[in-house]
């Protein structure tokens, strides 16, 4: 190999060289996962805020009772597909959802079963308390947490339907 050819080779290699490509490696790397955790978190708010924002009540109490299941599979209790709204609800108080969790998510199932199962349409009214048993159990799981854990929660990707 002649001269010219090995200190080309070798200034190619140094380690300013190699040191630019991993720093330009990196920051594409950064600005590509940053875009897909954009994308999440804008993806949850959107499909969130359409849920809550159903006028027909029905719509609005099967929104809150999967947004309320997003909320416990972000915090680490996904929901199980075997079971019933109710048998869902019991099984969170075995498997360690805060208490404070446990009792407005059991009143949320029981009406979340009455309107999906009935050929009776629910009332405003039960839209409205859907809704605030909903947030009850966001605030109860939301309590005590770091704001790296809620960072966390808001990035978990979960499955594209979420519930029963």
């Amino acid at each position: 190999m002649s001269r010219t050819r090995r200190v080309a080779t070798a200034t190619l290699n140094s380690a300013p060289v190699l040191a630019a490509r991993s720093l330009g490696l990196a920051v594409a790397l950064g600005f590509a996962t940053s875009a897909r955790s954009v994308r999440t978190v804008t993806r949850k708010r959107r499909q969130r805020a359409q849920r809550r924002s159903h006028r027909v009540a029905r719509q609005s109490i099967i929104g809150a009772w999967h947004d309320t299941l997003e909320h416990l599979a972000d915090a680490g209790l996904p929901p199980s597909r075997a079971l019933t709204p109710d048998e869902q609800a019991r099984a969170y108080r075995v498997r360690g959802a805060p208490d404070a969790v446990t009792g407005a998510l059991a009143d949320l199932a029981a009406l979340y079963a009455r309107t999906r199962f009935s050929d009776r349409n629910p009332t405003p009214d039960a839209a409205r308390d859907a809704w605030e048993w909903a947030d009850m159990v966001r605030d109860a799981l939301a309590e005590g947490t770091t704001g790296r854990e809620r960072a966390r929660r808001a990035l978990h990707r979960e499955p594209e339907s979420v519930g029963s």
